[in-house]
């Protein structure tokens, strides 16, 4: 998703004289970067300087109308003073690396190209303006014309911009879009004096770009766009560590064999210029715009485009108006016009519902630690948010309604509505979503704001809904606004592939599912730091944000994924999901099966006539063991039998395996290994890179950093854990064998109890940590829980600083059951207050001190009885325990507080015993599930 909204920028449009004042204020009252005509370059170590220079006649065209651009691949070369930074050196201002070299490569717009690589002096940089004018001096030398828009462009560039000794001044014309330096709008306007003179000058406007943006998600780096240009990519050494080596270590290479240092600098500047050009020329193609700042535009430019080609008004088509209104501007002391583009009145008070119906994708790990040994596949749905977005027809905005009914929304509606829901106890994979500041939750009951999709497949699973309010909006089901662009896009992208075209192949994938981004750009209050302002500004919208559109498109997907999960068989394991796939060791025909309900079949009917196949899932990985620990956290124990990157699934849920681990199967074995080997106290140095906030206040240079952190790899409980083992195996990759705890999980009841274990995982267990990897920690771990979760608030904190508050706790109790007949104490009336206590303290209260006399029995009767308010310690379980083998009829149940995961002190495992080798859940007759054991495994007890 984009940062910043964006228009395609006309490069012809931008003029000192017309430059609105607002630009000014912008570059903090300066307009232009000052340059003298020449600069003096060293262009290999040690060698002398020359001087490039430019002359007033060189400089042609004129900004208002000349289209003509000079493309500037640059990049520089630099070595850290130090392997690490601390924050406290960033801080203190030395996180700075030394610059070896300076490089660009040009490509005019008559078709000329040049290079050229500057060597600075020992502890000085060039300035921005310095390197630009050496390289359009350089081409002015060749006899080449320098036009007025020059088009700068670098990979990664928040590595190389801070390189310059004047980024102060150059900061603040920039933009920051994920991570990246660029100008948007408005250029970097530089004016080369030539003399004192006042109109002896010439003005040139630069545009930052940056590939990074300009690339598809699975190609980000240099060496992975390369061949898409027809270049490859220099290695510094035949061995791949040896390389990594030297890579860090430059300024050596530089000293020892210049020519190969020269020529590997050379090139990555010059696949940003060939890159850049590719992608400006095909842009230009198809839309006659110049290549914008991030490729995730393209398709909603393109999108656009497919709309007005048709005759429809982008604006209206996603329920916008234009609106003109006159504001007074302070600073100018004048009336101006302003324009704007709102949400048309029959859609504007229920903006904020829809945006609460909007939620990203569905994200679950449903088991815990690891797998047992079967064959697991990774599937995704084919295509799924262009799929889903292709099947929407267009919306009548203005006919939309408030609904107090279902039957009011008509199937074909864009139907939003605010429920109170229960699903069947038996449900696995509950399917409506509740917002916590932890993600989405899928409970069993309670209330959800989502769209129809998801409230059609409730319906399917016997979900019981109360309907609290909706809005339906019709919709014209045969016009469907963005079939057409998907289809083509995607016959495009086949054609591509089909001619072995793999730049067009991964332009034209790229512009097919950035689309869905673009409806929730700014939906959400996610920030980004401003380079001018130096803090936090909203991301803002783009010109198709609409969220009741992406409230539907995500709902049509979570609802598509969710009905397949739900109709694999019951003895079937779905490992986790993320976003638009899962993993399960369902077999293909079960998957066939899994994939024949009404939203699936629909699903794959649109497949079929974007691309006309049904391809509704597509296997990624197949492996034959898997380690889970969170969301986005899974990595591989047993390898499967297809190519290695297809036998390895890892996802690291944050965590950066070193930087000399840069294959697969390395960062899975380094990810393994952390999770096996973990403590409560284990640290890893994370390794990162400096960040843009810190390049901005703290003047530094993108370095690496080590930042010592805790090892976060434990379950995040969007589930509810169910049924609770040891399971031992090995890891056949590494060769070393594991004893680990696992856990099957289950959908919490509501909202509340998950909101309750993440606070007390948060303020309580964070206290005293421990992780959990063996019977033993999951069952203090859920005592303890249990224990905090049943008391009230007050009483928490009287707990934890009484060390017998339990047992005390459990005396109250049990007398004032005793006095009123409770808790199955009413068949003991014949007992007196006198033996009752000796009994208590018999049984093991006067153990821990609390001695009960007839007294303290007979005060039993002065308050009520109140179930469920013992503490669930483990010293109250052995006294209940041996006080109901005296009295059976007791009901120590009611005496204790409620349980939420549910691990009884008679749960029928050991540590020793190893867990099935595969759960077979079976459904019963009363409809709950269980779990089936293999002849000779221990039992499972589920709660």
């Amino acid at each position: 998703m984009d940062i910043m909204p964006e228009e395609p920028v006309d490069f012809a449009e931008h003029t000192d004289q017309a430059m609105p004042s607002k630009a000014k204020e912008k570059h903090g009252g300066e307009a232009f970067l000052l340059a003298t005509p020449s600069a003096l370059i060293a262009e290999r170590p040690a060698g002398p300087k020359t001087q490039f220079s430019i002359d007033r006649g060189d400089v042609r065209g004129d900004l208002k109308r000349d289209t003509h651009y000079l493309i500037l691949g640059f990049d520089t070369e630099y070595q850290q003073l130090q392997e690490f930074y601390t924050n406290k050196e960033v801080r203190n201002r030395l996180a700075k690396y030394e610059v070896l070299s300076y490089q660009f490569y040009a490509i005019n717009y008559t078709g000329a190209e040049w290079s050229g690589i500057a060597i600075p002096e020992p502890g000085r940089r060039l300035s921005f303006t310095e390197f630009l004018v050496y390289a359009l001096g350089k081409g002015a030398m060749l006899g080449e014309p320098i036009p007025k828009t020059i088009i700068l462009v670098g990979h990664y560039n928040r590595a190389d911009v801070p390189a310059f000794d004047d980024t102060k001044q150059i900061f603040p014309r920039l933009k920051n879009v994920r991570n990246s330096l660029v100008s948007l709008g408005m250029p970097v306007k530089v004016r080369i004096a030539f003399s004192d003179a006042k109109d002896d000058h010439a003005d040139v406007n630069v545009y930052v770009r940056d590939t990074i943006l300009l690339t598809a998600a699975n190609r980000k780096s240099l060496a992975q766009i390369a061949p898409l240009v027809g270049v490859e990519k220099i290695k510094l050494a035949d061995n791949n560590e040896e390389d990594r080596q030297l890579k860090k270590l430059m300024k050596l290479v530089r000293a020892d064999d210049w020519n190969l240092f020269r020529e590997y600098a050379l090139l990555d500047a010059e696949i940003c210029a060939r890159y850049y050009k590719r992608l400006a020329d095909t842009v230009a193609d198809i839309t006659g715009d110049f290549a914008p700042t991030a490729l995730s535009s393209i398709g909603m430019k393109l999108l656009i485009k497919d709309w007005e080609a048709s005759g429809l008004d982008p604006v209206d088509v996603v329920g916008r108006e234009r609106v003109e209104e006159k504001v007074y501007d302070d600073k100018r002391h004048i009336f101006r016009t302003q324009k704007r583009e709102p949400f048309i009145q029959e859609l504007h008070y229920w903006i904020d519902f829809a945006t609460d119906c909007y939620h990203g994708g569905r994200n679950e790990q449903m088991w815990f630690g690891p797998s047992p040994v079967g064959d697991y596949s990774d599937y995704d749905l084919s295509g799924a948010y262009p799929t889903v977005m292709a099947g929407i027809g267009r919306p009548r905005w203005t006919e939309a309604h408030t609904v107090r009914t279902f039957s009011e929304i008509a199937p074909d509606d864009l139907g939003l509505v605010w429920v109170d829901f229960e699903f069947p106890a038996s449900t696995r994979y509950p399917v409506l979503p509740v917002r916590s500041q932890n993600g989405i939750i899928f409970p069993l009951k309670g209330r959800s704001c989502c769209a129809m999709p998801e409230i059609e497949l409730a319906r399917q699973m016997g979900c019981r809904l109360n309907l609290l309010l909706g809005i339906s909006i019709p919709r014209d089901v045969n016009d469907k606004i963005f079939f057409p662009f998907i289809k083509q896009s995607i016959a495009n992208r086949f054609a591509a592939r089909d001619a072995g075209n793999e730049f067009d192949e991964a332009f034209w994938k790229e512009a097919t599912n950035s689309c869905y981004g673009k409806t929730a750009q700014g939906l959400r209050d996610k920030r980004v730091f401003n380079l001018r302002t130096k803090r936090g500004q909203r991301v803002s919208p783009s010109p198709i944000t609409n969220p009741f559109l992406a409230a539907e498109i995500t709902s049509g997907v979570r609802a598509v994924v969710g009905e397949i999960m739900n109709r694999i068989p019951a003895h079937r394991m779905v490992f986790s999901v993320t976003t638009d796939g899962f993993i399960t060791d369902a077999t293909e025909a079960e998957m066939a099966v899994a994939k024949s309900g009404p939203l699936a079949q629909k699903f794959g009917r649109l497949r079929q006539e974007l691309t006309g196949i049904d391809d509704t899932l597509k296997e990624k990985h197949s492996v034959r063991q898997l380690l889970g620990w969170r969301t986005r956290g899974q990595a591989t124990l047993r390898p499967g039998e297809a190519a290695r990157d297809e036998s390895i699934v890892l996802a690291r849920a944050g965590i950066k395996p070193p930087i000399f681990s840069t294959e697969l199967d390395e960062q899975n074995a380094y990810i393994v290994e952390t999770f096996l080997d973990r403590s409560a106290t284990s640290q890893i140095d994370f390794q990162v890179h400096t960040s843009i906030r810190e390049t901005i206040l703290w003047d530094a240079d993108l370095v690496s950093k080590k930042i010592p952190r805790r090892i976060s790899m434990e379950f995040d409980f969007k589930r509810k854990p169910h049924a609770v083992a040891m399971l031992s195996g090995e890891v056949l990759p590494l060769g070393r064998k594991f004893e680990h705890v696992v856990f099957s999980t289950r959908p919490w009841e509501t909202i509340e109890e998950f909101n309750k274990l993440r606070r007390f995982w948060d303020d309580h267990w964070s206290t005293n940590r421990r992780c959990i990897k063996t019977l033993g920690d999951f069952r203090d771990f859920a005592r303890f829980f249990d224990m905090i979760a049943g008391l009230d608030a007050k009483d928490a904190p009287y707990l934890k600083r009484t060390p017998t508050a339990d047992v005390s706790r459990l005396q109250r109790d049990l007398c004032r059951a005793f006095k009123h007949g409770q808790a199955g104490l009413a068949s003991y009336q014949s007992m007196s207050a006198a033996d009752f206590a000796a009994l208590l303290n018999d049984v093991g209260l006067q153990d821990y001190g609390i001695v009960t006399t007839r007294a303290t029995v007979e005060n039993g009767k002065r308050a009520v009885f109140k179930p469920h308010t013992t503490p669930r310690t483990a010293r109250i379980f052995q006294i209940l325990e041996r006080l109901t083998e005296r009295l059976p009829n007791l009901e120590a149940a009611a005496i204790l507080t409620k349980s939420m995961i549910g691990y009884e002190l008679e749960e029928a495992l050991s540590a020793s015993c190893q867990f099935i080798d595969r759960v077979r859940g079976s459904r019963s007759l009363d409809g709950n599930y269980r779990d089936n054991v293999d002849e000779g495994a221990a039992s499972v007890r589920l709660y």
